[in-house]
C-alpha cells in the first residue's frame, strides 16, 4: 500500500517599504539692546529634517510536497525459459570425418529417442534423389516447430560445401546440452545410396579382412542372388572369377586385392548388397575357394656384373643388374650397404631386363669400397610379386686411406 507524506516547505520573502518622516523645528532668538528702551525682536528660523525608516515585511509561502512511500513484501516467481536445451545434429562418414551440420537449434525438452525417416518411411537407407531425410524427435518442439507431437530436422544429402555426398555408410550424431552443461548423445546409422551405384560386392579373406570392393551400376531385375563357381583358379593371365547376381552384366573379379596384388589360395567370402530405387536393401553371401596357379615367376637369371667391380683395374663399364622377365610389369631394386643402410633405389620396366648403377648414392656422393646387397622386387601386370637378393662387391685399389671412390 502507498502512504502519502506531506512535507511543508517555507519560502520567506522580504519586502522593504520606505517611510519618510518630516520634522519642523522653530527657534526663537531674543535680542536685547541696552538703550534704555527695551526692544524685543523675534526671529523665526525654519529647519526641515528628513528621517528615512525602512520597515521589512516577512511573507511566508507554505508549499506541500506529496512523497508517497511504498511498503510491501515482494513475491518472486522464477520462470524457466521455454527452450532450455540446445540441440546439434551432425552427419559423419565412415572415416569419422564431419560431412554436414544438419541442425543447431533450441528445443523444449531433453530428447528420449530419435527416428530416421528416409524417403517418406522409417528406415536407415537413404536415397537423396528420391527425397530428403528427416531426423525426427518425438515430443520435442523448437521455436519454428511449436505445439506439435514431434520436430523434424531435414538433410538433403549434401555436404557442408553443397556437393552431393557419395554412397556409403554415414553416422548421424545428435547431441543436447542443458542449462547446467549436461550432455546427451544419440548416434544413428544411415546407408546412403544412389540409383547409379546400388550394387556393391565386398570380398573378405578367411581372416575377415576386406580384400576388394567392386561396384556395379546394373540393378538386379528380380531378387538378387549369387551364382559363382565354388572353386575358381587365379594367377595366370585370363583367370577370373565371374559372379552373376541377376543384373544386366555379371561382376568379374581378376583375383587381385585393392592394392593390385594377386591374392593367395584360400577360402573367400563374397557379400553382395543391392538397393533398388524404392530403397529396399538386399544382402546375399557366398563362400568360394580360390586356387592360385603355380607359375614360372616374374623373372629369372638375376645377377649383377662385373662382380666384383674393381676400380683401378682393367677398364670396364659401370655395373648392371640383369634378369630375364617372364611377363610385363615393373622392377624396383634397392641397394643396401653391409650396415643395412639404403644407398640407392633403381627402377626399370620388368621387360627391359637390366638396370645400371653409377656407383653413387641417392644424394650423388661416390660410394665406398665394400659389400652391397641388391634387393630385386618385381610386380607383373597380372599382380604377381617376386623378390630376390644378389650380393655385389666394390674394390678400389687406389683408395687405401679413406676407402672412398674418387
Amino acid at each position: 500500500p502507498n502512504t502519502p507524506t506531506f512535507t511543508p516547505t517555507y519560502s520567506p520573502t522580504f519586502t522593504f517599504t520606505p517611510t519618510l518622516t518630516q520634522s519642523d523645528t522653530m527657534t526663537a532668538t531674543k535680542t536685547v539692546t541696552a538703550t534704555g528702551t527695551q526692544t524685543v525682536t523675534a526671529t523665526l528660523t525654519y529647519t526641515v529634517t528628513y528621517t528615512r525608516t525602512d520597515t521589512p515585511t516577512l511573507t511566508a509561502t507554505c508549499t506541500y510536497t506529496d512523497s508517497p512511500t511504498s511498503t510491501g513484501t515482494p513475491s518472486i516467481t522464477p520462470t524457466l525459459p521455454p527452450y532450455p536445451y540446445m540441440l546439434e545434429i551432425t552427419a559423419y562418414n565412415s572415416a569419422g570425418e564431419r560431412v554436414k551440420l544438419i541442425a543447431n537449434s533450441l528445443i523444449t525438452r531433453q530428447m528420449t529417442g530419435a527416428l530416421i525417416v528416409a524417403n517418406g518411411s522409417d528406415g536407415s537407407v537413404f536415397n537423396p534423389k528420391a527425397g530428403p531425410l528427416a531426423v525426427r524427435l518425438p515430443g520435442v518442439n523448437t521455436p519454428g516447430q511449436a505445439g506439435g507431437a514431434y520436430s523434424d530436422f531435414i538433410w538433403d544429402g549434401t555436404a557442408d560445401n553443397g556437393q552431393e555426398i557419395s554412397p556409403g555408410l554415414y553416422y548421424i550424431k545428435l547431441t543436447t546440452v542443458d542449462t547446467y552443461g549436461h550432455t546427451t548423445t544419440i548416434i544413428k546409422e544411415v546407408s546412403v545410396f544412389r540409383p547409379e551405384g546400388t550394387v556393391k560386392l565386398s570380398i573378405y579373406n578367411s581372416a575377415g579382412e576386406l580384400v576388394r570392393v567392386i561396384e556395379s551400376p546394373d540393378l538386379p531385375s528380380g531378387s538378387a542372388g549369387l551364382k559363382v563357381d565354388d572353386v575358381s583358379k587365379i594367377g595366370n593371365p585370363g583367370d577370373n572369377v565371374t559372379i552373376s547376381y541377376g543384373g544386366a552384366s555379371p561382376i568379374v573379379w581378376d583375383g587381385r586385392d585393392s592394392g593390385g596384388l594377386t591374392v593367395g589360395s584360400g577360402v573367400y567370402e563374397l557379400v553382395l548388397e543391392s538397393v533398388n530405387e524404392s530403397g529396399f536393401k538386399t544382402t546375399v553371401t557366398k563362400s568360394i575357394t580360390l586356387l592360385r596357379q603355380k607359375n614360372t615367376g616374374a623373372f629369372t637369371g638375376e645377377k649383377v656384373y662385373p662382380n666384383p667391380y674393381i676400380i683401378g683395374g682393367i677398364s670396364s663399364p659401370l655395373p648392371q643388374a640383369v634378369w630375364s622377365a617372364s611377363a610385363a610389369g615393373t622392377m624396383e631394386i634397392k641397394i643396401y650397404n653391409i650396415r643395412g643402410e639404403l644407398v640407392k633405389s633403381l627402377h626399370a620396366p620388368l621387360s627391359d631386363g637390366f638396370a645400371g648403377w653409377d656407383l653413387r648414392t641417392g644424394s650423388g656422393s661416390p660410394v665406398s669400397s665394400g659389400l652391397y646387397i641388391f634387393v630385386m622386387w618385381a610386380k607383373t601386370d597380372d599382380g604377381e610379386v617376386m623378390e630376390k637378393t644378389v650380393k655385389f662387391a666394390v674394390i678400389n685399389r687406389f683408395d687405401t686411406t679413406n676407402n672412398r671412390l674418387n
